[in-house]
């Protein structure tokens, strides 16, 4: 299948957050106010631009946590619990940087009470039909959304990751993702996976299965001691919170792609140059670093 020539950026808004929070986190004002998400985000932002060159860029916030999946796993990614995280600045920090989006022209995709991994498949879908897209996250949910139109740029791995090579890099295919995270969980969601279950485990198992599925469907089959029943429960609970393409075509459409910020193309230089006075930014109001957000559709 020949491939589309332009390409889309689409960035995981809050995964690249916690990226700038973290590694960011030194970063004060003159009068000491963490800039850390402030800075770092608009900087990484600028940096991926200039690499992938795209014709258009799309961020996508979390606009809540989804009331289905809750409903179905009270803990589901509740973060604001993690040890030497400040709710209140990051907070701060991330609606200074959705100013600053605006600033830049950028289009921001945030809808109230749904989650950025549904909005970004949901934005995906549309967008792959006349372009090719370059996923920004570290998130490895997002693997069970590569395609011949999709590719991932994880900042972990610092790679690109296509349906060629994401086997080698994690261990399974695409269409096997929500299988193994079925299996082995996530913790960074607070979701438990099959107990006492591994990386090699989980490999083992694909090497004789093709999936959880088949392996239920299959009246005599047998894998270690596992129970099928306790097996059957999680793959149930885990596939409702974990599988974007099931979620979204059983509680979205379309028309929820909701930008938030209407003048995107327009530049706002004098908010731009406030917010940057106020931050203690000199970067970001240099023309050369302007001028990477001007070209986009």
């Amino acid at each position: 299948m020949s491939r589309k020539k332009n390409n889309v950026l689409v960035i995981d808004g809050n995964n690249m957050l916690y990226r700038a929070y973290y590694k960011f986190s030194d970063m004060r004002s003159a009068s000491g106010t963490p800039t850390g998400i402030t800075y770092g985000f608009i900087y990484i932002l600028k940096s991926l631009l200039a690499t992938f060159k795209p014709v258009a860029l799309y961020v996508v916030f979390d606009g809540g946590r989804s009331k289905e999946r809750m409903a179905i796993l009270p803990d589901y990614k509740n973060r604001d619990k993690k040890e030497g995280f400040d709710k209140d600045d990051f907070y701060r920090q991330r609606d200074l940087t959705l100013e600053l989006l605006r600033c830049f022209g950028v289009k921001v995709i945030m809808r109230k009470k749904t989650e950025a991994d549904d909005m970004i498949w949901l934005l995906i879908r549309k967008l792959k039909r006349k372009f090719n897209i370059t996923l920004v996250s570290s998130d490895k949910d997002f693997n069970q959304l590569l395609s011949d139109a999709v590719s991932i740029w994880n900042p972990s791995k610092k790679m690109l990751i296509t349906m060629d090579n994401i086997e080698a890099a994690f261990g399974y295919t695409h269409k096997q993702c929500v299988d193994y995270l079925i299996l082995d969980g996530d913790a960074s969601d607070h979701i438990p996976g099959m107990p006492g279950v591994g990386k090699k485990t989980i490999e083992k198992f694909f090497n004789q299965y093709e999936s959880i599925e088949s392996f239920l469907s299959e009246p005599d089959s047998k894998f270690m001691k596992w129970d099928k029943g306790k097996l059957k429960y999680i793959y149930d609970r885990n596939k409702a919170l974990i599988d974007l393409r099931s979620f979204v075509t059983m509680y979205l459409k379309s028309s929820d792609i909701k930008i938030i910020n209407k003048n995107n193309k327009v530049i706002d230089e004098t908010e731009l140059r406030f917010i940057c006075a106020s931050s203690s930014i000199r970067t970001f109001v240099k023309p050369p670093f302007i001028k990477e957000f001007k070209n986009l559709l």
